[in-house]
């Protein structure tokens, strides 16, 4: 019998085996090779482990620079302890590195595939029977006697309990238990995830790249995309053979869907301007969605489309149509954009009649039928809940309804999307990862149009977001959860380590210095104090001896501030009804007169607007008017004139700022149904330049260094990874 190895240190625990880290239970995001390396560590942890053997032992034959070494251990430290470097691994200079907790280490036998061993050993010939003496044979009476009726309780309870068991699963619907398949780090994110109809196989693309992978041998096939897309949805068809993709193209966000075989050769392109698309049982038709609400149908031989249903015209199309297993229904999930109120209905292929089966005020990351009776539906309570549940419910898709919702998985730390089943419905694959936000610096040319060497600046798994930067163009304010709450930490970009500026247990946001370098201003949530929504508190910091202090509280979850990197001129905007009323700010005496007003909307929130580097305009995202739209507030000029442009991109954009120059922003802009975030440098005459695009990102505020060389930029990690949900049982 084999068996498996698990090193448990602190609140960590490493399981050698499957390769995966978890912490206090929440499993670790971390790269394949920079878990290679620990495990070698941990296995080492006697001796100093040289450069040389971790490239034998984790890379092979590979050849790869030294510098990777030093970037994993890196990661590997910022993952065990972001606050102390060298806490579990020790540098060792010219010789290598060394484990150093203290751990314990356990064997577990596996038992994959192994009958269960007997209880008690067999009884060999000639072994003595076991008997007791008389003393404790006595001694034994006596318990019995004095705890007879507690013992009669409890073995009553565990006879009903074997005898309700059965009847309490069965009526609980189908359970799934989880396990983790790849452990991509958010750097290389799997964007989406099919398993065949008879479970051999597993398709799954991350970022640029498609494989077919064996799930025995775990062998990875590299497989053709269309150029220049990204995959976001993969489907088998019923042939086992043939995979239909739906992809996005970054630089445009032109949506198409494409056929390839598993075996290998070129895609086929089949639709322009589709997504979602999804091939019926039978294989002779294929779904798909045009624009936000439009569902099509169209013949697998011919592609001959049509429109088969529209929704409201306040409701989008959320998450991929699905065929009912009998091929005769289309279940189609809608949002509502104003309540959030999610509907799923049963849609007639022949006839076009529709029913309602199911609505939820819930997050509904993604659904699909295991039988014509049967939904499983992956939802949370809203979309930034840490658990998720996996639910199964009895539907009806003939006469509408929904009956028996019972949660069949708890197990997974994020909403599950992407779900696909095996043609017995006894597999269930998934994507499943955690969000993280991280910041990145890049290198600015070409007068702030085009940025290069992009590297992440923060290295650890917490939310993370760039607040200002310093006069010497170096170190970056920044603020981060790192420790348990958002703090505000300073750093150069050439050191390894970050500075905390305020000690205090206090929530920290939204930083902003005077160009004199005097004075830093922040906001603190003091809704978790006094018990409301929304309260916030503008505080002022010396950047001369570090004192604090509260300049303002009011009820205003929106108000920001914003301070000019040329000259010593801030500005506050605060809200009032439907309007953003824009302020002059001294950093000693407050609020002062007021500059102008605009038509507001909160969608954009803090990041929507910026103060040029020479104090003289305003700009802001126009939400209200023109979702696409830039307004520029000339607020020197009397009377203050206002002036339009409209960024020549798809998307709303989401976050706004004004390069170090004045003659430009970057704006980043989102496209919801394909879950594509774009950060954009747009000239003051609309030029347009793609800098940076992400899937499974949604803010992308980006700050320029005074000088102009340099952008810190957020950007979303999500380690979204492929999960198998094995069927425990049938119902």
């Amino acid at each position: 019998m084999s068996s498996k190895v698990r090193y448990i240190f602190d609140d960590f625990t490493l399981d050698a085996q499957i390769r995966v880290l978890y912490k206090n239970d929440e499993l670790v995001a971390l790269e394949p090779r920079v878990i290679d390396m620990l495990i070698l560590l941990v296995e080492q942890r006697e001796t100093i482990v040289s450069k040389e053997l971790l490239l034998a032992r984790v890379w092979g034959k590979v050849v790869v620079e030294e510098g990777v070494i030093r970037r994993n251990i890196s990661l590997m430290r910022a993952a065990l302890d972001p606050h102390s470097a060298e806490r579990y691994i020790r540098t060792y200079k010219g010789s290598g590195y060394r484990f150093e907790a203290a751990l314990t280490e356990e064997i577990i036998p596996d038992t994959t595939g192994i009958p269960t061993p007997p209880l008690s050993p067999p009884i060999r010939a000639n072994q003595p029977e076991f008997v007791l003496a008389p003393h404790k044979l006595r001694s034994f009476s006596n318990f019995l006697r004095r705890y007879q009726w507690p013992l009669l309780l409890i073995s009553a309870s565990a006879l009903a309990i074997y005898l309700l068991l059965p009847m309490m699963l069965a009526m609980g619907g189908p359970r799934f238990v989880a396990k983790q398949i790849t452990s991509n780090s958010g750097e290389q994110m799997v964007t989406a995830a099919a398993i065949s109809p008879e479970g051999n196989l597993i398709a799954f693309a991350d970022d640029n790249n498609l494989y077919v992978s064996d799930i025995e041998t775990v062998e990875r096939h590299p497989r053709p995309i269309l150029q220049g897309t990204v995959p976001i949805y993969i489907d088998w068809f019923a042939d086992g053979i043939h995979l239909l993709i739906s992809g996005v193209r970054p630089d445009s966000s032109e949506r198409f869907v494409w056929r390839m075989s598993s075996l290998g050769g070129q895609p086929q392109l089949l639709f322009q301007d589709a997504r979602m698309a999804a091939p019926s049982p039978d294989n002779k038709q294929i779904s798909f969605v045009r624009g936000e609400n439009q569902l099509w149908i169209a013949d697998n031989d011919t592609l001959q489309a049509r429109l088969l249903r529209v929704t409201g015209p306040r409701e989008t199309i959320t998450t991929r149509p699905r065929f009912s297993p009998d091929g005769e229904y289309i279940l189609l999930a809608a949002t509502t954009t104003d309540s959030s109120i999610t509907t799923i209905e049963a849609i007639n292929i022949r006839s076009g009649k529709a029913v309602h089966v199911y609505s939820t005020d819930d997050y509904v990351a993604d659904f699909m039928p295991l039988d014509n009776n049967t939904l499983i539906m992956a939802r949370n309570t809203h979309s930034y809940a840490i658990t998720s549940e996996l639910v199964s419910m009895k539907i009806n898709m003939r006469d509408g309804g929904y009956s028996r919702l019972r949660v069949v998985n708890r197990s997974m730390n994020q909403p599950a999307w992407t779900l696909s089943a095996t043609r017995d419905g006894s597999k269930l694959v998934a994507l499943n990862g955690r969000i993280t936000s991280s910041v990145f610096v890049a290198d600015l040319i070409d007068e702030g149009r085009q940025m290069t060497n992009a590297r992440r600046f923060t290295m650890d798994n917490y939310i993370s977001r760039p607040g200002a930067w310093l006069a010497d163009n170096r170190t970056l304010v920044y603020y981060s959860n790192r420790g348990g709450h958002f703090n505000l930490f300073s750093r150069n970009i050439d050191d390894a380590d970050a500075r905390s500026m305020v000690q205090d247990d206090e929530e920290k946001y939204w930083p902003t210095i005077t160009a004199d370098q005097q004075w830093m201003f922040y906001f603190i949530d003091l809704a978790k104090q006094h018990g409301s929504d929304t309260e916030l508190a503008l505080v002022r910091y010396s950047m001369v001896d570090g004192k604090t202090k509260v300049i303002d509280t009011k009820p205003d979850a929106y108000r920001s501030l914003r301070c000019a990197i040329s000259t010593n001129r801030c500005v506050i905007m605060e809200h009032t009804g439907n309007e953003g009323i824009y302020y002059e700010f001294d950093p000693l005496i407050g609020r002062g007169k007021q500059l102008a007003k605009t038509r507001w909307t909160p969608v954009k929130s803090y990041s929507y607007w910026d103060l040029s580097p020479d104090g003289s305009q305003i700009g802001f995202i126009d939400s209200v008017n023109d979702p696409m739209g830039i307004g520029i507030i000339a607020i020197n000029e009397n009377p203050v004139k206002v002036f339009m442009l409209h960024v020549n991109d798809t998307n709303p954009l989401r976050t706004l700022r004004w390069d170090a120059q004045g003659k430009g922003f970057y704006v980043s802009s989102f496209d919801s149904a394909g879950d594509l975030l774009k950060l954009l440098h747009v000239e003051l005459n609309g030029n347009v330049q793609l800098l940076r695009w992400q899937v499974g990102s949604n803010d992308g505020r980006a700050i320029p260094s005074p000088d102009g060389k340099r952008l810190a930029f957020q950007q979303n990690m999500l380690n979204s990874n492929i999960w198998m949900l094995q069927r425990e049982f049938e119902q």
